[in-house]
C-alpha cells in the first residue's frame, strides 16, 4: 500500500501541470482560440499513444481513479500500470512541448 502511494504520489506531481493546464481560466476570444488548438493538440497526442498508455492516463487523469481502481479494472498490478502511466505521460509531454 505504501509503494502504491509513493508511485500515486510521483506521479501526481509529474501530471500536476497538464491537469493545470487543462484547468487553466481563460479570459479573451483570443485566448480562447489558443486553449482549442492546445486542447485538439492533446486530444491528437491522446490518440497517438499506445492503448494501454492511454487507458490508464484518461481512468486516472480524466476519470480520476487510484491506481489501485485501474489495476483492478484493467486486470495488471499497480506497478505496471504505474509504469504505463508514466510512459505516458512522458510520450504526452514529448509531444506536446513547444517545437524549436
Amino acid at each position: 500500500m505504501d509503494l502504491e502511494r509513493s508511485l500515486e504520489a510521483d506521479l501526481d506531481r509529474s501530471a500536476s501541470g497538464l491537469a493545470g493546464w487543462l484547468a487553466a481560466d481563460q479570459t479573451s476570444p483570443s485566448q480562447a482560440a489558443e486553449r482549442n488548438e492546445e486542447l485538439l493538440r492533446l486530444a491528437d497526442a491522446l490518440a497517438a499513444l499506445p492503448e494501454p498508455q492511454r487507458e490508464v492516463v484518461v481512468l486516472k487523469h480524466l476519470r480520476g481513479l487510484t491506481l489501485q481502481q485501474i489495476a483492478d479494472q484493467i486486470g495488471r498490478t499497480v506497478p505496471a500500470v504505474a509504469s504505463l502511466l508514466r510512459r505516458g505521460l512522458e510520450d504526452l509531454r514529448r509531444r506536446l512541448a513547444p517545437k524549436e
